[in-house]
């Protein structure tokens, strides 16, 4: 991995080379039981790839962005959506929204310890907050946000166990605190479940056409955090089951693990509907949007963070040269040479 980053310069080459020579990452799929096709206005710049061109080409919910442009989904006749990605694993098992982890169990006594504290008491009382939904949240964001210590960017289920087990302490369970701590969890987390990959990872899906199963493919694209889950359906078709949010397993897959001493960390920004990723190291304190993996951007080239609406949800970053106001894909297609 690391002689083909000096070998390839540009975010381009480094995408091509990683993704568009595998076999697997170019295919056919039939979808089943997908949702329905939604015309988008294209708002990125004049080099980004238009499906309006395309005659009955349409973008899909679930469009990507590649980090260097935007990838198009086509409807090909009305069943058939052509898509680009990898398979990155499958989903080992999975936790029901009513699923009680006995390694977090302890979090009522944790609880009823800050309960007892009258420092924080007072301040719960003067901020208006409620203590339960404050740790509810914070408990649901910990598998699929950086909230905690750096090293929790790509978790699995060792590091949750040894995190919680060091906050936490003993407590017991069954009691009133705990009724009410965990009703509110599985309120909170209602139509998701929690999934373990095959390589460790904790996720979080949503449940919007069924349940995700042990087995499911995770696929993905660079760059997209919120991977597809597959299903073979028969005859070279699959269903998509939902989507994902896997922290790290995307990118991991297709361009190995970032070199020591850097950190992934989704951080809120404004103007983004969703936590942005930021690379970190721990040694200088530098931090960055460039992924280390891919190199520095060549000279003149800049990122050029999309606009977002509410009409359209759908974000993307591209990458411009400063000079020509050209994208790295224009005039070239990945398919030739």
């Amino acid at each position: 991995m690391a002689n083909t980053h000096r070998l390839l310069s540009s975010p381009t080459k480094l995408y091509e080379y990683k993704s568009l020579e595998t076999a697997e990452a170019t295919g056919t799929m039939n979808p089943i039981r997908t949702l329905a096709p939604e015309p988008m206005n294209n708002t990125g710049p004049s080099w980004t790839p238009n499906p309006k061109k395309v005659e009955d080409a349409r973008t899909w919910l679930w469009q990507v962005s590649t980090g260097v442009s935007r990838a198009e989904a086509r409807c090909l006749d009305g069943d058939v959506l052509e898509v680009h990605g990898m398979v990155c694993g499958t989903v080992e098992s999975v936790f029901t929204p009513d699923w009680v982890p006995e390694h977090i169990s302890r979090l009522p006594a944790l609880l009823q310890m800050l309960r007892d504290c009258k420092p924080v008491a007072k301040r719960l009382q003067d901020c208006n907050i409620d203590l339960v939904d404050e740790l509810v949240r914070i408990v649901c964001n910990c598998f699929t946000k950086d909230r905690l210590p750096d090293e929790a960017s790509a978790w699995n289920q060792q590091e949750v166990r040894k995190l919680l087990d060091a906050t936490l302490g003993d407590g017991y369970l069954n009691g009133p605190i705990d009724i009410n701590l965990w009703s509110r969890l599985k309120a909170s987390n209602q139509g998701c479940s929690l999934i373990v990959s095959d390589n460790g990872l904790i996720g979080k899906v949503g449940a919007v056409r069924e349940m995700a199963r042990a087995g499911d493919m995770i696929t993905t694209v660079l760059d997209r955090n919120s991977p597809l889950l597959l299903r073979p359906a028969g005859n070279d078709s699959y269903a998509i089951v939902t989507g994902a949010m896997i922290p790290g397993l995307c990118n991991v897959f297709i361009l190995g693990q970032l070199p020591h001493p850097w950190k992934m960390q989704l951080v809120d920004q404004l103007g983004h509907p969703e936590p942005q990723p930021h690379y970190i190291n721990l040694e200088t304190g530098v931090t960055t949007r460039e992924d280390p993996r891919l190199g520095s951007l060549p000279p003149d080239w800049v990122r050029v963070q999309g606009e977002w609406q509410t009409s359209q949800p759908i974000f993307v970053d591209h990458f411009q040269n400063v000079m020509t106001g050209q994208g790295p894909e224009a005039g070239c297609r990945f398919s030739e040479g």
